[in-house]
């Protein structure tokens, strides 16, 4: 049972060229492949706080794995015209960040948890996700709306793990002196 999260978390980057390929065939098959991939990560997590099977990997590739995903998602929604560059920008930007962030910070020995506001804003990207992916075509005020508060959410996440990686950085070299 230990090594079921890795494995799950290994599958789902198998799924991102996968999710791609089937989002610009059919939206809807894409927007399946892109819910696996969020109940793959749901499950993953809950067996490896449940049975004490947290591993380096899993602490490093799990999150890899979500924002590969996350990231494939939102461009392939620009791709196809709904969403804008602007709201792509910030939510890359912010993926990126914390992907190279959380590498540099693993080689320290600093550990960025999940907090509540990171989990309720992945939620939040998810569902949004799969909204543009079944609905985002028809367009329209609704998905301007829908847009800015993906936007604005994702800047104030992308805020608060600033502070609270400078927050871990700092107690991290306190101990140290």
């Amino acid at each position: 049972m230990k090594k079921v999260p890795n494995i799950l978390t290994v599958f789902r980057l198998f799924l991102v060229p996968i999710f791609i390929w089937a989002y610009f065939r059919n939206a809807v098959i894409g927007g399946a492949v892109f819910i696996l991939a969020c109940a793959t990560d749901v499950v993953d997590g809950f067996i490896a706080r449940k049975f004490d099977a947290v591993t380096k990997f899993g602490m490093l590739v799990d999150p890899l794995a979500d924002k590969m995903m996350q990231i494939s998602a939102v461009v392939c929604l620009y791709i196809s015209g709904i969403l804008p560059q602007w709201i792509v920008t910030i939510l890359v930007m912010k993926e990126l960040i914390m992907i190279i962030s959380a590498s540099f910070l693993v080689k320290k020995d600093v550990v960025i948890p999940a907090t509540k506001i990171g989990k309720g804003s992945t939620v939040l990207l998810s569902v949004m996700v799969v909204y543009f992916m079944m609905f985002g075509r028809a367009g329209g005020r609704v998905n301007e709306i829908i847009s800015a508060v993906l936007g604005i959410v994702a800047f104030f996440v992308l805020i608060s793990y600033l502070l609270l990686m400078i927050k871990n950085l700092v107690k991290k070299n306190e101990g140290q002196q």
